[in-house]
């Protein structure tokens, strides 16, 4: 966390002052957090249920908390979900376990940057450099038999695929709208085939660009990601990781 007062706030709001500190700082964060509020449009009242898997620190619960009945978060790292328990919602139920196709468990790497940890890079991938490893559960979303679900976000670090694979039961019989963070430098194939992978589910396809919804179609690796993957937080003014899926049924109100 970068504002030294951190520490000195009640555990209570800690969540909120991270929210808050991503929303005003963070341009990328705040063009996402526009594109949330407009979920209300899309459903036509206030969502029932919202699942954010890669929870992170809980910033993304915190925003869907006020615009879904119920959010349910997944994050192995206890440590980082801490915060969201000091925060202590009632509609946050917080799941320390990952999601992929199958059940059982896998090694989670968390990259080193100076001999200091970065859990929220941490990814089931195989890395360079340094890092260190725990074993960690996982579990595939379909077998939590979730219903009622308006919104799936998912962050997971470049293993979109496998927690899509583990999910394609609850995202084709809830039909929710899905924010996917896709980078193409984790993948030796095109992210097309995630996004194709999708929108087989009956979805169009966008992606953020400068506080702009664009179609998929307009998305170019070589001008939207290409020129700021050495950087290990790209500047999000002009990095495009974020894609927005919509399910045709919601389309027209766009």
């Amino acid at each position: 966390m970068r504002f030294i007062y951190y520490k000195l706030l009640p555990k209570r709001f800690r969540s909120i002052s991270m929210y808050c500190y991503r929303f005003y700082f963070s341009r990328s964060f705040c063009d996402v957090d526009k594109e949330i509020k407009l979920f209300n449009i899309f459903l036509g009242r206030k969502g029932a249920t919202a699942i954010d898997i890669g929870a992170n620190v809980g910033n993304w619960s915190y925003v869907l908390s006020r615009l879904f009945n119920k959010v349910i978060a997944f994050e192995p790292q206890t440590e980082l979900t801490r915060p969201l328990h000091d925060y202590g919602p009632t509609n946050i139920i917080i799941n320390n376990i990952a999601l992929s196709k199958q059940n059982g468990e896998l090694k989670l790497h968390i990259p080193l940057y100076d001999n200091i940890p970065y859990p929220g890079c941490a990814t089931f991938r195989n890395i360079t450099g340094l890092y260190t490893s725990k074993i960690v559960p996982v579990r595939r979303l379909d077998d939590y038999n979730f219903t009622d679900v308006d919104l799936i976000k998912i962050d997971v670090e470049g293993y979109e695929q496998d927690v899509i694979d583990g999910a394609a039961e609850t995202i084709i019989s809830n039909k929710p709208i899905l924010i996917v963070e896709i980078e193409q430098r984790y993948h030796d194939y095109p992210i097309e085939n995630i996004v194709n992978k999708i929108c087989k589910f009956g979805y169009d396809a966008y992606f953020l660009f400068n506080g702009e919804r664009l179609p998929f179609k307009k998305f170019s690796y070589e001008i939207h990601q290409a020129p700021f993957i050495e950087a290990l937080l790209p500047d999000p003014k002009r990095y495009s990781n974020n894609f927005l899926f919509i399910p045709y049924a919601k389309t027209e109100i766009l």
